[in-house]
């Protein structure tokens, strides 16, 4: 694992796997954040689509980017909440 890629998915998330296994994403080491989080994207398409574009962008200076991005995202606190239904409470 690293800090930059991919995220895991669950083992039972079979249409996710098949998705990302089109674009070689389930090749690569997963990471702790990444280019599908920082754009706050959780359905199944837009993830698998995201994470392909990690795998052909991907590199130091995106890492750094992806890095940075993610740190903001964190501080802003305004990310993709499991189970919340994003209104002002």
């Amino acid at each position: 694992m690293s800090i930059i890629g991919p995220r895991p998915i669950l083992w039972n998330q079979f249409d996710l796997i098949e998705e990302r296994g089109k674009y070689g994403v389930n090749d690569i080491y997963q990471g702790l954040t990444g280019w599908t989080q920082i754009n706050k994207k959780d359905e199944i398409y837009a993830k698998a689509k995201f994470d392909s574009e990690y795998v052909n962008k991907m590199g130091i200076a995106f890492d750094t980017f992806i890095f940075i991005k993610s740190i903001q995202v964190v501080i802003s606190n305004k990310g993709i909440r499991e189970g919340y239904n994003n209104m002002n409470i």
